[in-house]
Order: structure tokens, then sequence, then C-alpha cells
């Protein structure tokens, strides 16, 4: 759902979700490797995004889990987070 709002850096994800960076990096690159997530280089970050759904069964199916997903707790908080997440903030970036 986060990847679905916004594009992401490790650092950002790992601060939102509360997981340490190598374990975000981690189910990122399995998302990767599964065709769920890309990315792009920004400088000194890299970038995550859903990959663009091209079957109309994925898509059909991304909606309804969101739809299901976005009633939980959980989810609504870390939106609202992301709203005021920004990677050249968070401790711990390259230029500290």
């Amino acid at each position: 759902m986060i990847l679905r709002t916004k594009e992401c850096c490790v650092c950002e994800l790992s601060y939102m979700l509360g997981i340490k960076q190598p374990s975000v990096s981690q189910h990122l690159k399995k998302m990767k490797d599964a065709g769920l997530v890309e990315s792009k280089q920004e400088g000194f970050w890299t970038s995550y995004h859903l990959t663009p759904i091209t079957l109309p069964y994925l898509n059909i199916l991304l909606n309804v889990i969101s739809e299901w997903i976005v009633t939980d707790n959980t989810i609504k908080n870390d939106i609202n987070l992301l709203s005021k997440t920004d990677r050249k903030l968070i401790k711990g970036k390259p230029n500290e």
C-alpha cells in the first residue's frame, strides 16, 4: 500500500515500518525479482515503486485487496506517516 501511494527509498520504508534497512532491502529484492516492484536511481537513493500492472485480472485483484487493506488502522497510520516522511530528514541519511 505504501508503494502504491508514493515512491519510496529503503530508508523511508524502514522508518515508516519500524524495520531495519537490511530487512527492507531483502524484501524489496524479493519483490523486484518477482516483478512486483521496480526501482530507479536518484542520486544516492534508489526509489522503489509498484510495477505497472498490464494484466487485467491482477489490477482487479490489487483493487480488491486495497479496498480491504485500506480499512486497517495500521495501514491508515502508515499512509498518514508517509505524507510526513522525507528521506532527507531521516536519521542515518548519507549527509550526516
